[in-house]
């Protein structure tokens, strides 16, 4: 698998900043304000995680092997 890049972690961003925030704002009783810290949120959750996996977690095809 190819090396991902700082675009794609901002992509992976934004999107998911959008979608929480679409789906936080339609929860009742939910304000604006709590909708976009909940979408920073989960969007800065999900560079982390990804960030993590690629940089620790992630094994080269060649090398990792579930039969072994």
């Amino acid at each position: 698998m190819k090396k991902l890049n700082w675009p794609f972690f901002a992509f992976s961003f934004v999107v998911a900043v959008v979608v929480m925030y679409i789906v936080m704002i339609r929860q009742d009783g939910a304000t604006q304000e709590q909708a976009l810290m909940n979408a920073f949120g989960g969007g800065v959750g999900m560079v982390i995680g990804l960030f993590i996996y690629y940089k620790y977690i992630k094994k080269d095809d060649d090398n990792y092997d579930l039969n072994d």
